[in-house]
C-alpha cells in the first residue's frame, strides 16, 4: 500500500462566509421585527409566513457557509447547497473547469467527472471564475485534485 494522499479541503473564502453570517443575522432580525409588528398590529397571518421565510433563509445561509470540496483518503466529498455527494476515488474519471450552470451565464467552476457518466458541480468554487485572477486560482486548484486522483490509496 502506498502513502496516503494528503487531505485537500476547499471552502468559500472567509469574506464570503462572514458576509453570509452577517446577512443571516440581518435577515432573521428583520423578520423577527416584522413578526412582532404583525402580532402587535393583529395580523396573525404574518406569523407563519415570517417563520417559513426565516426557516428558508436559515437553510440557505447555513448551507452556503458549509459548501466544501474535501478529498481525503479514497473519498471525494462534494458538499453543495442541496446535496452532499461522497464519491469514491475509483469512480472519478477526472476534473475540469466549466460553466457553473444553475442559470448563471458567466463564471467558471470545477466539475467532477464520474464513471457513471454524470458530472458533479463543485458549488464551492462558483464565485471563483468571474475575473482573470479567479480563473487562474481555479486552474491552480485543479492540480492538487488531479494529483490526489492519480495517487492510489
Amino acid at each position: 500500500m502506498g502513502p496516503m494522499a494528503p487531505t485537500i479541503y476547499y471552502r468559500p473564502p472567509t469574506p464570503m462566509r462572514a458576509y453570509g453570517a452577517v446577512f443571516g443575522v440581518l435577515w432573521c432580525g428583520g423578520l423577527i421585527v416584522n413578526i412582532i409588528g404583525a402580532v402587535v398590529g393583529g395580523s396573525w397571518l404574518a406569523i407563519p409566513v415570517g417563520l417559513v421565510m426565516m426557516g428558508g433563509g436559515l437553510f440557505f445561509i447555513v448551507r452556503m457557509n458549509r459548501l466544501a470540496l474535501i478529498a481525503e483518503d479514497d473519498v471525494l466529498i462534494v458538499r453543495n447547497l442541496y446535496r452532499t455527494r461522497r464519491i469514491p476515488r475509483s469512480a472519478i474519471q477526472g476534473f475540469r473547469t466549466g460553466n457553473p450552470g444553475m442559470m448563471m451565464p458567466f463564471g467558471r467552476t470545477i466539475h467532477v467527472l464520474v464513471a457513471d457518466d454524470s458530472v458533479v458541480t463543485a458549488e464551492v468554487f462558483m464565485s471563483s471564475g468571474f475575473t482573470r485572477r479567479g480563473r487562474r486560482r481555479l486552474d491552480e486548484r485543479l492540480s492538487p485534485l488531479r494529483e490526489w486522483l492519480s495517487q492510489s490509496g
